[in-house]
């Protein structure tokens, strides 16, 4: 028998669901009470709406569910004491009718996861509002829906979570107190960390469907739905232990919170989401609000996260995630981010639900986004040339790419980079089939420098390095020499030296020749994934260097930063870094303003950051060289070919020295170690 005191929390979880303030919309707004009297009023006698296509078959908008969804709307506004329907019988009645009409069809879709779990969950979320008036024969027919997702041991992840969401809603439906216990039991079994396996990260990062990184789609679902449930049970008998709730708080404000500008996330982290319109963070966002509601010594740090809805950022620094090979970079006026290939993790997901995601070849192979506001790539989708994502070297193949190459492991392992937790620089040696390169971004306080080197093709098509792709916004201005001008053709090629100013930002060339486009370009949301054909035109600026057909050891270099003032009014001042080395052996830069020396090396050997700072290393590795205020150094290293063991070092100019840095194994392989040096 289950105890007084769980039979009393299901009951306080139930009010709690039936309370939660309206569902909120793709752009972060709550949908209008009036529109479940709009669905009262266009529903039919027998419990069906006539604009709905009940047979339809489509495998990711199932038409379908708008029915249960409808149900949720009324049900709630039914239950609300300040809506408009509220405790109307004949809300309650068009509720039961509509019940009944979906028990009497029971519409299926030819893609399991409708049946197994978006309709169970939809049909419980309405059920429950109204579960006290509807009568117990509406719970039985449900039972049976509900059950279709077992076995639950053949899920994991955000699926688990789902189906841990349906059993819930069953045990506070059918007052089982045992099988919410399983529910929650489920839960808690996903908030571990999981090395190398679907779920969270040692880094922070999320893994679903396989080694693949999805912090910004499957992993926001994960963090929104399980922050809720952690919030429900609060002081109920399903209180959560509280190291789980440390770790759930770990993974929204150490992970996905470094993965948001705005109210969008990083293009790169959402996988097959990128192809769904307006797609946004609001699932991030509730967690965030969700946890900010519980007790906790981060408790004001989740609320300011939560408050910075749409606001630019809540954090400022930089973060590499060596478990999923990203590195992301925040200042108040710009977010800059590089994902980068490994054989350690896939690039893609499977191109599911008749071909969503299905172009997404290269969104790891050192994409690079820029975003101020985080709408500077917002539905761009349809339109984007997708052999030239910014930050990325690839073919430009005629036709498109083979979609049997999309989901794939990496070709090489050295792939990562280095983090003082204000600046870092992350590189890899690239491959993929024909085309090889050494890549590198270099995050400095004020902006970031990108470095190719080696780029070399086997193959006759042209090979191309995307400087950014983005929605054009507003003027192009371009200085070259001591003159700056406004671009008015829409295609023009501009040499090292010339600096671009756009939309707050200023790109400074400096080796390689780059094209720019400012045309508009054409596509739909059908060309890239599952939604409508409608062909839509937009004002696009598209910049990127032309390597031509088959480059021999070709290389580029350019940096990225805000405009005088962050207004975008003009190029601004030239650059205060400098190229250290932009070989295959190392790629290295230096900022005298701020003391700041970083390298990514290929190979073992030395790197002359200024002429008192010479910097030799025994080993492949990232290192970050930090002059101190008193003279000393502090040097930050890691390993982008996630290897253990000690980092020699020897220091020769202001501090002549030898150090040994003992680099992380095991699960921590790949993340940065730290000392300083003193004379």
């Amino acid at each position: 028998m289950p105890s007084d005191e769980k039979l009393l929390a299901l009951q306080t979880m139930r009010e709690r669901i039936c309370n939660e303030p309206l569902p909120l919309d793709g752009a972060g707004r709550p949908v209008p009470a009036s529109q479940a009297e709009e669905h009262l009023a266009s529903q039919r006698d027998d419990g069906s709406w006539a604009d709905i296509d009940y047979d339809c078959d489509n495998l990711k908008d199932w038409d379908a569910t708008r029915h249960l969804h409808r149900l949720y709307a009324m049900a709630k506004g039914w239950y609300g004491p300040e809506s408009p329907l509220s405790k109307r019988d004949d809300a309650l009645q068009a509720v039961c009718r509509g019940l009944d009409y979906w028990y009497d069809r029971d519409p299926v879709n030819p893609n399991w996861w409708h049946n197994q779990i978006g309709a169970p969950m939809a049909l419980g979320n309405g059920l429950l509002h109204v579960a006290d008036v509807c009568g117990p024969e509406r719970i039985e027919r449900a039972v049976p829906l509900f059950e279709r997702f077992h076995p639950a041991s053949r899920f994991t992840g955000q699926n688990l979570v789902w189906v841990a969401c349906i059993a819930i809603r069953h045990g506070i439906l059918t007052r089982d107190a045992e099988l919410a216990s399983e529910g929650f039991s489920w839960i808690l079994r996903e908030v571990q960390v999981m090395p190398r396996a679907e779920g969270i990260q040692p880094d922070r990062s999320f893994y679903q469907h396989g080694l693949l990184l999805y912090s910004g789609g499957y992993g926001a679902g994960f963090i929104c739905d399980v922050a809720k449930f952690a919030a429900l049970a609060s002081g109920t008998a399903y209180a959560w232990p509280e190291e789980k709730v440390k770790l759930l708080t770990e993974l929204v404000l150490d992970g996905t919170r470094w993965m948001v500008r705005g109210r969008t996330f990083d293009p790169g982290i959402i996988g097959r989401e990128i192809t769904r319109p307006g797609h946004n963070a609001e699932r991030y966002f509730s967690a965030c609000r969700s946890l900010a509601a519980l007790p906790g010594p981060r408790q004001a740090e989740m609320r300011a996260a939560a408050d910075a809805a749409g606001q630019g950022s809540a954090v400022n620094g930089n973060r590499h995630f060596w478990c999923s090979d990203l590195m992301t970079h925040h200042r108040p006026g710009l977010y800059a981010s590089m994902r980068l290939a490994s054989d350690r993790v896939l690039s893609a997901d499977y191109p599911c639900c008749g071909g969503e995601g299905r172009l997404a070849h290269h969104m790891v192979e050192g994409a690079t986004f820029f975003l101020r506001s985080g709408d500077e790539y917002r539905d761009l989708y349809p339109v984007w040339n997708w052999q030239q994502i910014p930050g990325t070297t690839a073919e430009q193949i005629e036709g498109g790419m083979d979609r049997k190459g999309l989901r794939r492991l990496g070709e090489r392992g050295f792939s990562g980079g280095a983090s003082d937790g204000q600046v870092g620089c992350a590189g890899m040696d690239f491959s993929r089939e024909g085309l090889t390169a050494r890549k590198a971004c270099f995050f400095f306080d004020r902006s970031v420098l990108c470095l190719g080197a080696g780029i070399t093709c086997t193959s006759p098509h042209p090979v191309r390095s995307t400087i950014d792709q983005c929605h054009l916004r507003g003027e192009v201005c371009v200085t070259g020499g001591d003159v700056t001008r406004l671009v008015e053709a829409e295609t023009q090629t501009y040499e090292a030296g010339s600096s671009l100013a756009h939309d707050g930002l200023v790109y400074r060339l400096l080796d390689g020749a780059a094209t720019l486009s400012t045309a508009a370009q054409s596509g739909a949301w059908s060309d890239c994934g599952v939604g409508s054909d409608e062909r839509l035109s937009l004002p696009v600026l598209n910049l990127g260097i032309e390597h031509g057909a088959g480059p021999r050891d070709a290389s580029y270099a350019y940096e990225v930063g805000l405009a005088e003032g962050g207004d975008g009014a003009g190029p601004g001042s030239g650059s205060a870094l400098g190229i250290v080395e932009n070989s295959g052996r190392a790629q290295a830069a230096w900022s005298e303003a701020d003391g700041i020396g970083m390298v990514v090396l290929y190979e073992p050997g030395a790197v002359r950051f200024a002429a008192d700072l010479s910097v030799t290393a025994d080993r492949a590795c990232a290192l970050l060289v930090r002059r101190q205020a008193d003279g000393g150094l502090h040097i930050t290293a890691a390993d982008p070919a996630q290897g253990s063991g000690v980092l020699g070092l020897r220091l020769e100019g202001a501090l002549r020295l030898e150090v040994g840095l003992s680099l992380p194994g095991g699960a921590m392989a790949g993340s940065s170690t730290a000392v300083t040096l003193r004379g």
